[in-house]
């Protein structure tokens, strides 16, 4: 809350208590326990506000005592936790000053106000947001400054050798490299959290750490959906998309053991040896769990792990529980296999966020604003093959 929106909360609980001893008075009548109760909770409410006060200020005058011993870092984290509770009226001039200097180099900016966030919530939101898109974990992330198309030269070499010359004299055959290109551009992703005034007065509050932790989980479902699924356009492109034509499943309801083995050597032995996993949701596992290796052999196909931080496997493979990956239904794609680390996935500038207040003053909360700019795609498109019902 600002300075400005703290006094005006404070004015109109006195005026609420006030307003109150008034009516009892006028109807003659004793105090009742709802009453009661109204004023205590009215006396709660300006006791937070004024330690809200007091714990602001207190840190001030430290972070300004120690501000020679505390790295740029340490006080941007300061300034912004009261940004955070505060808005831009809390904040001293020095301290605006340090967080335009960070604020991320979108050239809208500077109208939108928003600042990048500290350290703090930004470790929070990640941590949050991989639990939520676990195909984070399997790709290759690449950060950037800027938002400019990122051009990837691709090509595939997977049927082109070396040759033994049979005499000094032969002549060596020419075999271009077929070059191609691919670029991944960057698309904005964003949502709103609104949080009360009083909500933003508790110090007992983590504020940042709730913040990364709702957002992450938000961005995090949004991600998973748009880096598997994803059309390219307008969002990232997803790994099923650019997924290669690996086995169509005879049935349009079920999958056999067979099939899943013919995907897996339906890419290359190169790229199986460099950590190759299988992916899908939940509801397909199960149906995995309930697969035996055949042939008179009733052992299922997944192998649990009988070893400490082992994975369990498929056939020897290991796999990712993705939710956002098409159950077991006519035309879906439910199972991917290959080599994962050939997305890339890519996330430009920094996450910035901006405060509301002015918006939702009338409901006495305060909104903000979280966005950041990501894209993703499959570079190789022969290192993951996906399995296609009928």
């Amino acid at each position: 809350m600002t300075i400005k929106g703290l006094l005006e909360r404070k004015s109109a609980v006195y005026t609420e208590m006030m307003a109150l001893a008034h009516n009892v008075r006028k109807e003659n009548r004793d105090f009742t326990d709802a009453d009661y109760k109204e004023i205590e909770a009215n006396i709660q409410r300006l006791e937070r506000a004024n330690a809200y006060d007091a714990d602001m200020s207190a840190k001030d005058v430290l972070v300004q005592a120690e501000a020679p011993k505390l790295s740029t870092e340490e006080r941007y984290s300061h300034a912004f936790k009261k940004y955070l509770r505060g808005g831009n009226a809390s904040l001293s001039a020095d301290e605006k000053s340090l967080l335009v200097e960070k604020r991320v180099n979108v050239s809208d900016v500077t109208t939108k106000g928003a600042f990048t966030v500290s350290t703090a919530l930004y470790d929070q939101f990640v941590e949050t947001m991989k639990f939520f898109a676990p195909i984070i974990n399997e790709v290759n992330v690449i950060r950037t400054a800027s938002g400019q198309p990122m051009d990837f030269t691709t090509f595939n070499e997977t049927n082109k050798t070396a040759s033994f010359v049979g005499s000094q004299a032969s002549t060596i055959s020419e075999d271009e490299m077929a070059f191609g290109t691919t670029s991944i551009d960057v698309h904005t992703a964003a949502t709103m959290v609104k949080l009360s005034w009083e909500l933003l007065q508790d110090n007992e509050f983590n504020l940042e750490g709730e913040m990364g932790r709702l957002l992450g989980e938000r961005v995090g479902r949004l991600l998973e959906s748009a880096m598997t699924n994803g059309t390219g356009t307008n969002e990232p492109t997803g790994i099923v998309t650019d997924a290669g034509a690996g086995i169509t499943a005879a049935s349009a309801s079920v999958f056999t053991r067979n099939e899943l083995v013919n995907l897996i050597h339906s890419v290359d032995p190169a790229y199986r040896a460099r950590g190759a996993k299988f992916m899908f949701n939940d509801s397909t596992l199960s149906a995995i769990k309930q697969l035996t290796i055949g042939a008179s052999d009733a052992r299922p196909l997944r192998q649990p792990s009988i070893r400490e931080n082992a994975p369990d496997t498929i056939d020897g493979f290991s796999y990712v529980i993705n939710q956002a990956m098409d159950d077991v239904a006519t035309g879906n794609v439910p199972v991917l296999f290959g080599e994962f680390n050939c997305y890339y996935a890519r996330e430009a500038g920094s996450l910035s966020l901006r405060r509301l207040d002015e918006r939702f003053a009338d409901s006495l909360v305060s909104g903000f604003l979280l966005y950041g700019r990501y894209g993703g795609k499959l570079v190789k498109t022969d290192a993951v093959k996906k399995l296609t019902m009928a």
